[in-house]
């Protein structure tokens, strides 16, 4: 679905939902899927199906700013939950603090470690010293944020 996030009653249904799984079935950590979908503008569109924000780029700063918000949300009422983002560009600051200007996620999957791991284990064993570049290249980006390294069906 893409949502009108700088509608008030889209933001708090969708703030509210995450709340109800948080508050009611008490569960530890929400994945956030598609993440970058909802950061850019122009994610999976062609020219001319888009617009540019308000300062002439492309980033969705109403997705942006709900982000935020349901990220900081969650954490205040819910302290010791995991809030996870799936997010597969290198937009900076996923998981740093709000209040740091970051949009507050506890951890971002590794799909890149993902992906290249399964690229490695998938390789015949003769042939994976030629491909050692593949399994060590996420320590280049690993301290960058806050990963979980996921074995998915992405």
């Amino acid at each position: 679905y893409i949502f009108n996030f700088g509608r008030r009653e889209v933001r708090n249904f969708l703030v509210a939902n995450a709340c109800f799984w948080l508050d009611e079935y008490h569960v530890d950590a929400l994945r956030v899927d598609a993440v970058s979908s909802m950061l850019y503008l122009d994610y999976s569109r062609k020219p001319g199906q888009w617009r540019p924000n308000v300062h002439g780029g492309r980033d969705n700063l109403e997705a942006i700013d709900f982000i935020k918000e349901a990220n900081a949300t969650a954490y205040k009422n819910n302290p010791g939950i995991m809030m996870i983002a799936e997010e597969s560009t290198a937009y900076p600051g996923v998981t740093a603090p709000t209040s740091m200007g970051g949009l507050g996620f506890g951890l971002k999957w590794n799909m890149g470690w993902m992906h290249d791991t399964l690229q490695y284990l998938h390789e015949d064993p003769i042939n994976r010293s030629w491909h050692h570049n593949e399994i060590t290249f996420s320590l280049v980006y690993a301290y960058s944020e806050h990963y979980v390294l996921p074995i998915s069906h992405d």
